[in-house]
């Protein structure tokens, strides 16, 4: 419940439709009262409402002093905001002020005491790479603590902030009630209407995409839960890295939240640079300059070593170290030692070369302290080596008569690594058709051209089909044409448009001339080889295909003459011909459009002639 009462209008009130609410204080706790100051334009009757999501309470005030003072009980529900609104109504006494209704709205912020968790994040400032940390988070006790820690370099990308749940859950809600009345229609220009709210805060969540060769540092703990003192410890190994990683903790017990974060620098007293490219070919031969950098406040001495796999091996190069100021020409291939002064930086370069294998290579450089400092450190890198040409296939045929031996030589100049052979046996010519064959069967898109085409020659070469795709193994099913071909006649049937045409992709809005003949005839010709197709949906299509051949269409063709002069003519649409043609299959001759072209043959290229020929034949 609320109440209110009238006071005194010793300051100046909004007279444009407009309720004006004050409030005592900027934020409340549940239990408290909030006092309320309705200022409004003209006195009369106001209805106070308490809403967010829905109305949660509601009361009415009079007032003859155009103000009033309410007071409005803070519940626990309340909890993080509410807002009030006043809709004044004013009496019909007095026509001389043309308003009759204002509103007005006002939020208040209301806080739960207890809901924000004290929490504490105590981590190393600095750290040394691939060692273990040990993180402490103090809190309330047998609260849930969860950690993170990150490479600031991935968060800043991102502009990620560290989560923040009490903000989160406890942010400002929108009001989501709407007000409606019949005065906007009856004075519109003076109409109003509530809004306010925000949105969420929190920051977008990303993933980092993951990498081989760029180890990203990104760890959580899971779900960790305090102990009777409020303590939770965490060991973490900091991975080969130099950088800044950002120790992120959140904590929360019952409907209480908080959370903190920390910046953790990490650098070895010698940090290792090792520039090398994204990859390698075969054959390839490249200077792998390294970085020596001594954090340090003190001469270091470092014998730098570079370790291979089997595809990569080190080669002499001319690079020149030194040791206490004396010049050394490098003996070693894969060895140097040089002197890095006081936070400064030196560099050591050595020579690789990969050899013919193709993978994922491991370069591996290791510095040793020779003076003072004896510590190690190292990094690892992968590089792949990949071919430098693309993938290239080369087929050839040929006969062997019965009872005769034969040699084949398989050798190529292809990469021994990547060289993927195979040889089909037949008593069939055609097995020459098999290069084109499989990869119609092996192409990987599925627009109607496609389709047809891979499903077309197996009406003819089943066998070959079978033969081509049989996976080995003592219990795999065999490759059924068949089946393929009963598959794409399903598909060609959902495809087809409004207007019997066939669209160019599943789900497409569009039709393509050409292909829709192509798939009638593939249609035709799977009828006829004992395949269930849908009478209706070809019928459909063939009567597409003769609307559209009575349209006479044409088309510009540029081409030049024997002279080489750039010529342009007017000839029919190549598409006009080939539905001629499947027309012609289905039993469907358009003799006036056939015997049209024969007299005007000057309008076809040479291959329509060809199929004009074929379709009178």
């Amino acid at each position: 419940y609320g109440s209110g009462d009238t006071a005194g209008n010793s300051f100046e009130v909004n007279t444009e439709g407009e309720v004006t609410i004050e409030a005592d204080k900027p934020k409340y706790e549940p239990g408290e009262t909030a006092q309320l100051l309705l200022k409004t334009p003209f006195p009369g009757r106001v209805l106070v409402t308490v809403e967010r999501n829905r109305v949660l309470d509601h009361f009415y005030v009079d007032t003859d002093q155009k103000s009033a003072q309410v007071r409005v009980p803070i519940r626990a529900g309340y909890a993080p905001n509410v807002y009030i609104t006043a809709t004044a109504i004013r009496p019909i006494t007095d026509n001389s002020l043309p308003l009759t209704v204002a509103r007005g709205f006002v939020p208040l912020t209301v806080e739960k005491p207890g809901t924000r968790l004290a929490v504490s994040l105590k981590a190393a400032s600095l750290s040394r790479s691939q060692t273990f940390q040990t993180i402490e988070v103090r809190t309330a006790p047998k609260a849930q603590v969860t950690l993170a820690i990150v490479d600031e370099g991935i968060l800043q990308r991102k502009d990620y902030r560290t989560p923040d749940p009490y903000g989160y859950f406890y942010q400002k809600r929108a009001l989501e009630v709407s007000a409606f009345d019949i005065y906007p229609f009856l004075l519109p220009e003076l109409g109003t209407s509530s809004s306010g709210g925000d949105a969420a805060d929190l920051a977008r969540r990303t993933s980092p995409v993951p990498s081989r060769r760029v180890k990203l540092v990104a760890k959580w703990s899971g779900l960790l839960t305090a102990d009777a003192n409020g303590l939770v410890q965490y060991k973490v190994r900091v991975p080969q890295f130099s950088g800044a990683l950002r120790v992120m903790a959140v904590a929360y017990k019952d409907d209480a939240f908080a959370n903190a974060e920390q910046t953790m620098k990490v650098a070895d007293p010698v940090v290792i640079s090792t520039a090398l490219p994204r990859f390698m070919s075969p054959g390839d031969t490249i200077d792998v300059p390294v970085t020596l950098t001594n954090t340090t406040n003190a001469n270091v001495y470092m014998k730098t070593v570079i370790k291979l796999n089997e595809l990569l091996q080190s080669v002499p190069s001319a690079y020149e170290g030194g040791f206490d100021g004396i010049p050394m020409r490098k003996v070693i291939p894969s060895s140097l030692t040089v002197l890095v002064r006081p936070n400064t930086e030196n560099h050591v370069a050595f020579r690789i070369k990969a050899g013919q294998a193709t993978g994922n290579s491991i370069v591996t450089v290791t510095t040793t302290g020779m003076k003072g400092m004896t510590e190690t450190f190292s990094e690892t890198i992968e590089l792949p080596v990949r071919p430098a040409a693309p993938l290239e296939k080369r087929t050839g045929s040929g006969e062997v008569a019965a009872g005769t031996p034969a040699r084949l030589d398989l050798r190529t100049d292809f990469l021994p690594s990547s060289l993927r052979s195979k040889m089909l046996l037949s008593r069939s010519p055609l097995t020459q058709f098999s290069k084109s064959l499989d990869y119609l069967l092996q192409y990987p898109y599925g627009c109607l051209e496609q389709t047809v085409s891979a499903a077309f020659p197996q009406l003819y070469f089943g066998d070959l089909a079978a033969t081509l795709n049989q996976k080995p193994g003592p219990h795999v099913q065999r490759y059924n044409p068949n089946y393929h071909v009963q598959e794409a006649i399903r598909k060609i049937e959902s495809m087809q448009l409004y207007n019997g045409s066939l669209s160019y992709w599943p789900g497409g809005d569009y039709d393509n001339w050409w292909a829709t003949a192509y798939a009638a005839h593939f249609l035709l010709e799977a009828k006829q080889a004992g395949f269930a197709v849908n009478q209706n949906l070809l019928d459909k299509v063939l009567t597409y295909m003769q609307f559209r051949v009575k349209q006479r269409e044409t088309d510009k063709y540029q081409y030049f003459d024997v002279s080489n002069i750039a010529r342009e003519r007017l000839i029919a649409k190549r598409e006009i011909t080939y539905s001629l043609y499947v027309l012609a299959l289905a039993g469907r001759q358009d003799a006036v459009a056939l015997n049209y072209y024969k007299a005007n043959r000057p309008l076809l290229t040479a291959d329509g002639r060809f199929l004009l020929a074929c379709t009178y034949a």
